[in-house]
């Protein structure tokens, strides 16, 4: 599999003797352009890591309501200089003198300037999270589809935030290059791998030289698109074309075209040094899943599990893995799950020619996922075990993604006349594309207020579905559709996050956990279905009366034991590898799968109807 960071495909777009050599061997290192003798060190590494850490507090959970108090530049730069850069500039003052300092201290002066200007144009502000989505966009791998294969793409923009014309990528410059084109092309690629992971979004970018005055340089999205279409997309091909190792697979397999070698067989290695801790096991049977590998092993006389699962970090560096095997407990052997050096990605498409989902009739059905064993994983909302679900994962775990899968599946499977949907999309990043839809009950919400009046709504509408049902003897929806009668349709409600919603205050938490708790209990029998996500699962987000009204829990990877524990009752989700990676209860113990990627194009036309 085809796997590049930006940076790298920033040059191997510039430079098709680096691409080349590239190619050969991915270890090469970028070109490092220096500055001409005898001029100022700009100190530019330094200058980002400052203003990474600023925006990283202003925008942590703990320090909301104090950052949010920061309006006046004084007061910004005051917050700034004490907490990060007082010291390290001192030091720089000691290390190269007070020309250096003084460039870098007017530089972040004027950041923190046209940071609170930014702000200002944020209306309404609640707190630096209206303003600083860069933890939305870490980019650890996004697949990027050319003609040739698919390509990976890794990196981390310098900022991105959202203004009124929608969110603006922006890349951080102390100096300027010899030509702007390549300066631009770099935060060119970010807004173009936002556009494929959020489809609908106009995004834009903008450089900004800090020099030390701030100047700063724009591109509209048509720009953006001209600019990759000219220079990045020949590049994506050519490498695309290179680096797949093997020709696409038949559609009814479930992992990408570009296919990567068969996974190294690490059986006889956990063996040998679980041997070497006085624990003897025996390799039992071996899977190999899109993103993992999975070993049943059989424990020896007088072993116990705890014996097992206590060397996680000690195999970790046995075997030289990139990440911990999570171990946990099987019918009648022991899971040991170890990540494949090249994993494959899972596309919507060919989940759904499996024959195992398409022998899945129900209306209200939609894969989580695929299983180790390469089978889907299927959730029925007209299940009690599964009628709502508790989606959780930090921002690039594959989340949002699940999110468009599932409501793409739900509008695949049913006409509009017979499934309505309510998005609630707060961060206008992942339901945007389908905001005329007909599928639609209403447009997509983006504000906290109209997220309480569609749960009030759902609710009102409910007991009056109830009545309906009542009235002509049925016990539930699905056997009035069962019938014929499908004038009344399936309604589906979807957060992408609810944690600002209960964060927002202790009136609207309370009215917002009766309303998801009223819902919950008498929905599924009306045809009303919740879908509520969030990247925080904290106690105070996930409360004990939410997680006991949504049934269907789907963890992706979150920060730590805590939060996996919270959504799950059990640790492991932070030991998941990210991409789509999750571990999923339909009420049947936990299970683990790999969720399908959905282009854009799949998504769009799942609702052209």
């Amino acid at each position: 599999m085809a796997r590049i960071t930006v940076t790298q495909l920033k040059h191997a777009s510039l430079d098709k003797k680096w691409r080349d050599a590239w190619i050969l061997d991915p270890s090469l290192p970028v070109p490092i352009v220096h500055a001409p003798k005898n001029s100022v060190r700009v100190n530019s590494s330094l200058f980002h890591r400052l203003v990474d850490q600023f925006c990283n507090w202003l925008t942590a959970e703990p320090n909301l309501r104090t950052a949010a108090k920061l309006s006046r530049y004084e007061d910004v730069w005051d917050a700034f200089w004490n907490k990060f850069a007082k010291k390290e500039l001192l030091e720089l003052l000691q290390e190269q003198g007070p020309e250096s300092a003084d460039r870098l201290t007017k530089a972040l002066k004027n950041w923190c300037q046209e940071l609170v200007t930014k702000r200002a144009a944020v209306a309404p502000f609640k707190n630096w999270r209206s303003l600083i989505l860069t933890s939305e966009y870490q980019f650890a791998d996004v697949p990027v589809s050319t003609a040739r294969g698919i390509v990976h793409v890794a990196g981390r923009p310098d900022c991105v935030v959202l203004e009124a014309g929608g969110p603006v990528v922006i890349d951080y410059k102390l100096s300027r290059g010899a030509n702007l084109k390549t300066d631009l092309l770099q935060a060119a690629i970010y807004a173009m791998l936002l556009q494929r992971t959020h489809p609908g979004l106009p995004i834009s970018a903008r450089l900004e030289y800090y020099e030390p005055q701030l100047h700063p340089i724009a591109q509209g999205p048509e720009q953006v698109r001209n600019l990759f279409d000219e220079l990045v997309a020949p590049a994506l091909d050519e490498l695309a074309a290179h680096l797949a190792k093997t020709p696409p697979e038949p559609k009814t397999q479930v992992r990408s075209s570009a296919q990567t070698p068969p996974a190294p067989d690490f059986g006889p290695a956990i063996v040998d040094a679980y041997r070497t801790y006085g624990v003897t096991i025996q390799v039992a049977g071996r899977l190999e899943a899109p993103q993992l590998i999975r070993y049943r092993l059989q424990m020896g006389e007088g072993v116990k599990f705890n014996q097992i699962e206590q060397h996680s970090t000690n195999l970790k560096i046995a075997l030289s893995l990139p990440s911990e095997p999570m171990i946990s407990a099987g019918p009648g052997f022991v899971f040991f799950d170890v990540a494949k050096p090249q994993p494959d990605s899972v596309t919507w498409a060919a989940v759904m020619n499996l024959p195992g989902w398409q022998q899945h009739f129900s209306s209200t059905s939609f894969p989580v996922g695929i299983n180790v064993d390469n089978e889907p994983i299927i959730a029925d909302l007209s299940d009690p075990n599964m009628a709502h679900v508790l989606v959780a994962g930090t921002s690039g775990s594959g989340k949002s993604e699940f999110l468009r899968t599932t409501v793409a599946t739900l509008a695949a499977r049913n006409l509009p006349a017979h499934l309505k949907l309510s998005l609630v999309d707060p961060k206008r990043l992942t339901f945007g594309v389908i905001q005329d839809s007909k599928y639609l009950a209403d447009p997509v919400i983006f504000s906290l207020e109209g997220a309480l009046t569609c749960l009030a709504d759902a609710a009102e509408e409910m007991d009056q579905r109830y009545d309906i049902l009542l009235q002509e003897g049925f016990t539930k929806l699905s056997d009035r559709f069962a019938t014929g009668k499908k004038d009344i349709p399936f309604r589906v409600i979807v957060f992408d996050e609810f944690a600002d919603l209960v964060h927002a205050g202790k009136e609207g938490k309370k009215k917002f956990e009766l309303l998801v708790a009223r819902i919950s209990a008498k929905g599924r029998a009306a045809g009303i279905h919740l879908v509520v996500a969030t990247q925080r699962p904290d106690r105070e987000t996930v409360s004990g009366l939410l997680k006991a009204n949504l049934p269907l829990k789907v963890c992706f990877k979150v920060t730590n034991a805590i939060n996996s524990s919270i959504v799950l009752d059990q640790p492991g989700a932070e030991k998941l590898l990210g991409r789509g990676d999750f571990l999923c209860d339909r009420g049947k113990g936990l299970e683990r799968g790999q969720a399908p990627l959905i282009s854009s194009e799949e998504f769009e036309k799942a609702f052209a109807r």
